[in-house]
């Protein structure tokens, strides 16, 4: 049953509902256990978990063999300057693309009424989080072809760019796609 914005198990369960409004909250007392079946129905929340998981998976082996795996394509002299390059590259690209991510959902939330359900705020956030992808991508493209190792990193700077850049709305849909009460557990 749905009740308010609380969406029971049940009704989550029968049609992955969202709840209808993101600015009333309840106070209910779940158990741990609860909390996990709630954000296991629904079907929006996993599937941007396994989108996330990607994404991390992608940024985490980049750091790790980033700076391996240019020393591979013979771009740079030195293993520790190609590692310096590549680790400052995506430093600065994460604290410059996460906030500019930020303010892009702010942005996006802000043309819409508090009174629209999750499902619509939803709808339009999800398009800047492929814009934000489809733009990594195409910066990632040039790299495959590129012998400078300036241009390189620039090409690969500008990818990370975008991809942080979609975190900030990676995470805003997922806080969306459960009830405000469950989102502790959806986030984690």
């Amino acid at each position: 049953q749905t009740t308010g914005i609380h969406t029971t198990a049940s009704s989550t369960a029968m049609g992955d509902q969202l709840p209808s409004s993101p600015t009333k909250q309840h106070n209910f007392a779940f158990t741990f256990w609860e909390e996990i079946s709630v954000c296991f129905q629904s079907t929006t929340l996993l599937c941007l978990v396994v989108a996330n998981s990607a994404v991390v998976a992608v940024v985490v082996t980049l750091g790790t063999f980033g700076g391996s795996s240019i020393l591979a394509l013979e771009l740079f002299d030195s293993e520790q300057v190609a590692a310096i390059l590549f680790g400052s590259a995506a430093a600065v690209a994460g604290i410059i693309g996460t906030p500019l991510g930020g303010n892009l959902v702010d942005k996006i939330l802000a043309r819409h009424s508090e009174d629209e359900s999750y499902s619509e705020l939803l709808a339009a956030l999800l398009p800047q989080v492929n814009v934000s992808i489809g733009v990594s991508i195409l910066f990632c493209f040039p790299t495959c072809i590129i012998t400078n190792p300036v241009v390189f990193i620039v090409f690969l700077f500008f990818a990370w760019v975008s991809l942080f850049t979609a975190q900030s709305g990676i995470l805003m849909s997922v806080m969306m796609s459960v009830d405000t009460a469950h989102r502790s557990n959806a986030i984690a």
